[in-house]
């Protein structure tokens, strides 16, 4: 969807003002959006300056065979992994392994250890 400059401002000033709602309640918010394969950036303009944190999750295709992973692109106040790390979701929740870390290339999907 393409949004016209008046469309992203509106867009963008309604974002901040549910930051700031939430913001002045206490709360922690998690806003939740969907990107094409395809697509550079987070659900649109603004969102990435609106949002305290952005958190990608991924699945890949390797080899016949499904692999999750996580990367932590934006988290303000705090030290954050900067390298992507697999993870499983159980019925007991999701399980990230910090201690490994996943790379993407052309020639495919590498799980490893952070020494990699």
């Amino acid at each position: 969807m393409i949004l016209s400059s008046p469309d992203r401002h509106i867009l963008r000033s309604t974002l901040m003002l549910i930051k700031k709602v939430l913001a002045g309640l206490g709360c922690t918010g998690f806003l939740i959006s969907q990107v094409s394969v395809t697509d550079r950036g987070f659900g649109g303009p603004g969102v990435e300056h609106a949002a305290d944190g952005i958190i990608q999750l991924d699945l890949d295709e390797f080899q016949g065979e499904l692999k999750r992973s996580i990367i932590v692109w934006k988290m303000r106040g705090t030290g954050h992994s900067m390298r992507r790390h697999p993870f499983n979701i159980t019925n007991k929740g999701i399980i990230v392994y910090p201690d490994k870390i996943v790379k993407i290339t052309p020639r495919g999907f590498f799980e490893g250890g952070e020494s990699q």
